[in-house]
């Protein structure tokens, strides 16, 4: 239920529009507008469904958004200006494949990691 009420993540939205051949910049646009709009929606969700209080540190949440979207936006905007453009659009196909490998590389670290936790806590159930 807790996670029904969070927005999509950066990296899957990104990584499945890129391999499903779709518009990528539409895609992040979308993602970081339901992400900003999350930041206020989410606490109202859970205070919804769980009736309790949350407090949650805004100017932290908006610091570390910009810094994983609009920063790296930025960066490569400002690098589209530069000689940096002409070689990626040589070796495009290139980057596309390596970001989706370091991609799923990161969802298999966070899948492992969930199993863990989640004999861990088979672990603890067996022992009470």
């Amino acid at each position: 239920l807790i996670l029904t009420c969070l927005p999509t993540t950066i990296n899957m939205c990104i990584l499945l529009t890129s391999a499903s051949g779709g518009n990528v910049a539409t895609a992040l646009c979308n993602t970081v507008i339901s992400n900003l709009a999350g930041i206020a929606l989410t606490p109202v969700l859970l205070l919804r469904f769980f009736g309790k209080g949350i407090e949650l540190p805004f100017g932290e949440l908006v610091g570390k958004l910009c810094n994983k979207v609009l920063v790296p936006v930025a960066v490569g905007q400002a690098l589209r200006a530069t000689p940096v453009k002409d070689f990626y659009s040589e070796h495009t196909s290139f980057f596309k494949r390596l970001q989706e490998v370091r991609e799923m590389n990161e969802g298999a670290r966070g899948f492992k990691r969930f199993l863990c936790m989640s004999h861990v806590l088979n672990q603890c159930i067996i022992y009470i």
